[in-house]
C-alpha cells in the first residue's frame, strides 16, 4: 500500500514537471516569435508601409528624447539633453528597404529579417560635455551613449572610467610661493583644483573648474592662484590658450610669470595638455605657502622657462604742493618703481627650440614728492614806481644787480631809464645828439 502511494506521488510530480516545461516552452517560443520580425531601434516594422514606419519612429523618438540622459561613472555624473541628438529617419528607412528588398528572380525566398539601429549624426556638443570629466575615457563613453540612442534604450549610461593608478609616477612641474597677506579664500579654490585630471588635448579652464567657488575668494587670491597654475602650465609644456597679465609686478613669482582672472568680465586662464598622457594637478596649502604640482605617468620632455628683462624704464618724479609744510620743506610720499619690458621663453630639451610665450610691459610707478607751496619773504623794500603803486609781479631789473628796480612800465619810460643809464657811463660833458652820434667836449 505504501509503495502504491509513493508511485502515485511520483507520477503526479512527473506530470507537473512536464506541464511546467511545456508551458515554459510555449512562452519562450512566443517571445522568440515576437522578436523574429524586422525591427528598427526595437520597433516592429515588419508589416508597415514606409510612411507608417516614419510615423512610428518619430513617435518613439519624441517619447525617448523627453527624458534626460544620465551618464555616471567613477564618482562623476553628467546629465545630457537627448534633444541634442539628431536622428536621420529617412536614411534609416532607406537602409531598411535596401536590406529587406527581395530580387524579382528570387520570388520563392522568404523576406529577410533585419534588426537595425537608428542612424544618429555625430554630435560635438555631447563630446564637449564628456571631455570635462577628466577621469572618463571620452571616446568609449561617447560610443556607449550613441549606441543607447540608436536603439532608444535606457536613459542611464555607464561611463568608461580611465585607470589613473600610475599617474603619480613623475612630478613634472612645481611652484611654491607665500600666500599674499591680502589674499582671502585661497583654501576654497584649492579644494576645487586639487586632484584635477588633465586629459590629452582637453582644455583646462580655471573659471569652469572652480565654478561658483570663485566668488568665495577675493581678487588678490584668484590672481595668485591663477599665477601659480600658469607657472606649472609653462613648466609642463602645456599649450597656453588664454592668459592675461596683471600689468603690474606682484610680490610673488617673477615678472612675466603671473596671470589675472576676472570672472565678471569672462577673462580666464586656459591651457591644454599637449602630451600623450594624462596629467594630474596637486594643489595644497603648506603653512603660509601655496604649493602647486603637476604629475604624469612619464615625463615626456624636460622644459626650461626663461624670463628676459628686455628694457627698464625710469620712474617719473611727480611734485605735489602743500601750504602745511615749512618754506623749503619736502617729503617723500611714495617711492617710484622702474617700469619693465620682459619676454618669457620656453625651451624644450628634446628639440632645443626656444618658444616665445609672451611679451609683457609693466609701467613705471611715479615717485611722488610733497613740497611746500610757501615762498621766502622779501627782505628788501620794494621800489615805488612813478605811479606810486607797488606790485611784486612783472618787475624789471634794469641795472643787472639781481634786485628789482622798477615795476612794469611803458616802453617810453623804460627808454628814458636806459638813456639815463647810458649818460651816466659817458665821459663828463659828453652826450648823444638826435642822430645817435656821441658829442664830446672839445670835439666831435
Amino acid at each position: 500500500m505504501k509503495m502504491n502511494r509513493i508511485l502515485a506521488f511520483s507520477s503526479f510530480l512527473i506530470i507537473c514537471l512536464l506541464y511546467i516545461q511545456f508551458n515554459s516552452s510555449l512562452l519562450i517560443h512566443k517571445a522568440y516569435a515576437e522578436q523574429t520580425g524586422s525591427t528598427i531601434a526595437g520597433i516592429s516594422v515588419e508589416e508597415l508601409s514606409k510612411d507608417e514606419i516614419r510615423d512610428a519612429l518619430q513617435q518613439e523618438i519624441a517619447s525617448w528624447t523627453s527624458e534626460q540622459l544620465k551618464v555616471d561613472g567613477g564618482g562623476s555624473a553628467v546629465t545630457l539633453n537627448p534633444t541634442l541628438l539628431q536622428f536621420d529617419i529617412d536614411s534609416t528607412i532607406a537602409t531598411y528597404e535596401m536590406m529587406t528588398k527581395k530580387p524579382w528572380y528570387a520570388f520563392w525566398k522568404k523576406e529577410r529579417t533585419v534588426n537595425l539601429p537608428l542612424e544618429v549624426a555625430p554630435n560635438e556638443a555631447i563630446k564637449n560635455e564628456l571631455v570635462k570629466v577628466a577621469n572618463w575615457d571620452m571616446d568609449d563613453t561617447y560610443e556607449r551613449i550613441m549606441l543607447q540612442a540608436a536603439f532608444l534604450k535606457s536613459h542611464e549610461v555607464e561611463a568608461k572610467v580611465t585607470n589613473f593608478t600610475a599617474i603619480d609616477n613623475e612630478r613634472i612641474a612645481l611652484a611654491i610661493d607665500q600666500i599674499p597677506v591680502d589674499a582671502a579664500g585661497v583654501v576654497d579654490l584649492v579644494e576645487m583644483l586639487n586632484d584635477q585630471i588633465l586629459m590629452p588635448a582637453a582644455p583646462f579652464s580655471l573659471l569652469e573648474t572652480v565654478g561658483d567657488q570663485v566668488n568665495l575668494a577675493n581678487h588678490s587670491a584668484v590672481n595668485f592662484v591663477a599665477s601659480m597654475l600658469y607657472s606649472v602650465a609653462l613648466q609642463s609644456n602645456a599649450e597656453i590658450l588664454e592668459r592675461t597679465s596683471q600689468q603690474e609686478i606682484p610680490n610673488y613669482l617673477e615678472p612675466g610669470i603671473e596671470a589675472a582672472v576676472y570672472a565678471s568680465r569672462n577673462i580666464d586662464l586656459r591651457f591644454m595638455n599637449q602630451t600623450a598622457n594624462p596629467m594630474k594637478l596637486a594643489v595644497s596649502v603648506d603653512g603660509e605657502n601655496l604649493k602647486v604640482e603637476m604629475y604624469a605617468s612619464v615625463k615626456e620632455d624636460e622644459v626650461t622657462v626663461r624670463t628676459v628683462r628686455d628694457h627698464e624704464v625710469a620712474p617719473r618724479i611727480v611734485a605735489r604742493y602743500s601750504k602745511d609744510l615749512a618754506v623749503g620743506e619736502q617729503r617723500l610720499v611714495k617711492e617710484g618703481t622702474p617700469g619693465l619690458r620682459v619676454s618669457v621663453y620656453r625651451i624644450s630639451a628634446q628639440t632645443s627650440e626656444q618658444e616665445l610665450i609672451s611679451k609683457d610691459y609693466y609701467a613705471p610707478g611715479n615717485r611722488i614728492v610733497l613740497k611746500s607751496s610757501r615762498q621766502p619773504e622779501q627782505v628788501a623794500n620794494e621800489t615805488t614806481n612813478v605811479t606810486g603803486t607797488s606790485d611784486s609781479t612783472n618787475s624789471v631789473d634794469l641795472d643787472g644787480d639781481g634786485l628789482i628796480d622798477f615795476e612794469k612800465m611803458t616802453d617810453q619810460e623804460i627808454n628814458e631809464i636806459e638813456k639815463k643809464k647810458e649818460a651816466a657811463s659817458l665821459p663828463a660833458g659828453s652826450y648823444y645828439d638826435k642822430g645817435g652820434n656821441l658829442i664830446q667836449q672839445g670835439g666831435k
